[in-house]
């Protein structure tokens, strides 16, 4: 008969003290016979010690000891089961001594799985700095790792079916057997959900025939999954040609996706196949008809591009709310004209990314009337020449808090950097902008930092990324900007940020907390060349000081796809 509700508990609980009853009288029996048969064994032991001088070892005994020894290897194998019973119900049970995870609901455990799955890039992103001291870092990204720790979480994992559908995919390693497999694993447990499909082959296939069948299975897989792809990443080193492998996989995920459900698109090549011409033929470059690559590109957001442009006035750069534009090739440039067309056409822009340099641009007399970008979050300008004060003077944010990355490209060159001020450029950007947040790249003069923050009241967060400040000019060592986070990164010995610089910014403004990542002691000038010289203050400097490992990523590159 079923047991009313209001006494289960109640024989729940008679129910396990019954156990743990039973349980002290099993524990006492198996400690008395393990006392005796210990001595037993011990008794045969001390015989055995005295020798065939004593008294000479029967067969029996001899017998006797060897099926012992069996038995006792038995005994051994036995234990093992108790023993992980025991492991497993002090799992279970650990939420009535504590709060267990295991404690908490199925969608809870799902969204922590996925924020564990999500919080950093996955481990074949490009957001990492290699070098054959430092390998590739390894993050629980997969969502295998969390499946091995326990049949509850296991059970979660494979039920949970975005969990799965981030798939990577190596082109030339494909037709292993093993690996394909893997990928329609994962494709199989993520569902009916939309995918993120992430291409990526760090080796160069020019050599490789395309006609070869090596990728014919990868060819298939992608057909059969770009209707239900909702993003798509390409990273290849192939450079772009017709019938090439980059094509092949371009061209049959574009022809097969669906107007609508693709929504992000990052496309990356390597930078001497880029093409100087950013306003070529639209549809040829994909094999599509020009009215099917409109249709699709409309619904798409975000746009990353390395390397590799299509035509700027297609609608593949309209209503983007991310744009990035990044090319390491100093032939790529943009007019200041078709730049005004990418902006005006992309009002909701929250993020962009350039790195061209611009040609055509109006002459400094000549008034420009910024775009506004009311929407925009984060700006990213590295330009290879210094033209900062012309990407700045055509955008103007609107009253959002704003990250903004720039780069002093008037280090690598011979003429003197006008001086920054509150009537220049750069000057009346930050004035018209609520910068908060600021990422300095390759800055080499301590004073030009300090002018630059001198037009930014309002930033709150400072990254310095490889600048070269080996001393400190005199000056007031007050200021009303106070920093609640300084980063100092890629200080080595290329792009060295002295101790002693270090020491006066922190102080000056009265920085909170402090990150290092890839700080160098033996070239910061605190250290002699070839030595660590680890400073005493290192800790002390200000409130909190975080020393990254040169292993972990790079928290500042987070900000940025390339």
């Amino acid at each position: 008969p079923r047991v009313p509700y209001l006494l289960l508990p109640k024989v729940i609980t008679q129910f396990q003290m019954d156990m743990i009853n039973e349980l002290d009288v099993a524990t006492q029996l198996l400690n008395d016979a393990l006392d005796r048969y210990t001595k037993a064994c011990s008794n045969i032991r001390e015989h055995c010690q005295l020798g065939i001088r004593a008294e000479p070892f029967s067969p029996e005994l001899t017998d006797r000891v060897l099926q012992e020894l069996s038995l006792a290897t038995s005994y051994e194998t036995e234990i093992q089961y108790p023993k992980a019973v025991a492991s497993w119900a002090n799992n279970l049970t650990s939420a009535t001594r504590g709060r267990s995870i295991n404690s908490l609901p199925v969608e809870i455990l799902v969204r922590i799985f996925t924020l564990v799955c999500t919080m950093r890039p996955c481990p074949r992103s490009t957001k990492y700095i290699h070098t054959p001291s430092f390998k590739q870092p390894t993050f629980i990204k997969n969502p295998v790792v969390l499946s091995h720790v326990c049949s509850h979480w296991r059970h979660i994992a494979i039920n949970s079916g975005n969990l799965w559908s981030h798939i990577d995919l190596v082109p030339h390693q494909f037709h292993v057997k093993r690996l394909s497999m893997r990928a329609n694993t994962y494709l199989a447990r993520a569902s009916q959900s939309l995918l993120e499909i992430h291409i990526e082959d760090p080796t160069s296939l020019i050599t490789i025939s395309p006609k070869t069948n090596k990728y014919s299975k990868l060819i298939e897989f992608l057909a059969a999954v770009a209707a239900r792809t909702w993003s798509m990443t390409i990273i290849i080193q192939d450079k772009p040609h017709k019938g090439g492998l980059f094509y092949r996989i371009l061209s049959v995920c574009l022809n097969n996706c669906v107007p609508g459900t693709l929504t992000q698109l990052s496309i990356a090549v390597p930078s001497d196949s880029a093409d100087p011409n950013l306003t070529g033929e639209g549809g040829l470059w994909m094999e599509l008809p020009e009215a099917t690559a409109e249709a699709l590109w409309l619904p798409v957001t975000v746009l990353r591009l390395k390397n590799f442009f299509p035509y700027l006035s297609s609608n593949m750069f309209h209503g983007l709310e991310e744009l990035y534009l990044v090319s390491d090739s100093r032939t790529i440039a943009i007019s200041e004209l078709d730049l005004v067309l990418v902006l005006t056409s992309n009002p909701k822009l929250r993020v962009f990314q350039i790195s061209f340099d611009i040609v055509d641009y109006s002459d400094n007399d000549t008034p420009v009337a910024p775009i506004h970008l009311d929407y925009l979050e984060r700006l990213l300008l590295k330009s290879h020449k210094p033209q900062l004060d012309i990407f700045l003077r055509l955008i103007a944010p609107g009253s959002r808090p704003l990250s903004l990355s720039i780069r002093d490209s008037w280090s690598s060159s011979r003429e003197s950097p006008p001086a920054f001020g509150p009537s220049s450029e750069i000057g009346s950007f930050f004035a018209r902008s609520n910068v908060t947040q600021l990422v300095a790249n390759g800055f080499s003069s301590y004073s030009r930092l300090e002018e630059l923050l001198s037009m930014a009241p309002s930033v709150r967060i400072l990254a310095l990324v490889g600048c070269r400040c080996s001393h400190v000019e005199g000056g007031d060592i007050s200021s009303p900007t106070t920093l609640d986070e300084l980063y100092i990164t890629v200080s080595t010995r290329f792009g060295s940020f002295a101790w002693s610089c270090l020491e006066q910014m922190v102080q000056k403004y009265s920085v909170c907390k402090l990150t290092l990542w890839w700080y160098d002691f033996r070239f910061g000038g605190y250290g002699s060349r070839g030595l660590g010289n680890v400073p005493d203050n290192l800790y002390t400097v200000c409130p909190r000081v975080t020393v990254l490992s040169d292993k972990d990523p790079d928290p500042i590159q987070k900000l940025e796809w390339a």
